[in-house]
């Protein structure tokens, strides 16, 4: 199995309709992420209530930024990051394959 350090980061803006499914298939995966953190661009639905019901460290953001902005603050906030280490950029509605992250550090 791979030995890269993987980091999945998962931008949110209004995604509770699809979070619980999106969540699941993170916790799912043959190859588990080392972490997980959210980072929720000013949502005004549930998205951050589930977020932290599911454990998942979640940082907020104003309404008006966008993906890649939030995903720039994701890593601005991480410790340093290790020489294998690897970012996973999800989105609050995809729901990846449960081999999804095995088969990409499998090709790397």
């Amino acid at each position: 199995m791979s030995s890269q350090r993987v980091t999945a980061i998962l931008v949110v803006h209004d995604g509770a309709t699809w979070l619980p499914e999106v969540v699941a298939s993170i916790a799912s995966q043959t190859r588990k992420a080392d972490q997980i953190v959210a980072i929720d661009t000013g949502s005004i639905d549930s998205s951050a209530k589930l977020l932290k019901g599911a454990r998942i460290p979640v940082a907020t953001l104003d309404r008006e930024v966008g993906f890649g902005a939030a995903v720039a603050s994701a890593v601005e906030k991480l410790p340093p990051a290790a020489a294998n280490e690897w970012l996973w950029i999800l989105h609050d509605d995809c729901a990846p394959d449960p081999k999804a992250l095995e088969s990409l550090l499998l090709a790397v």
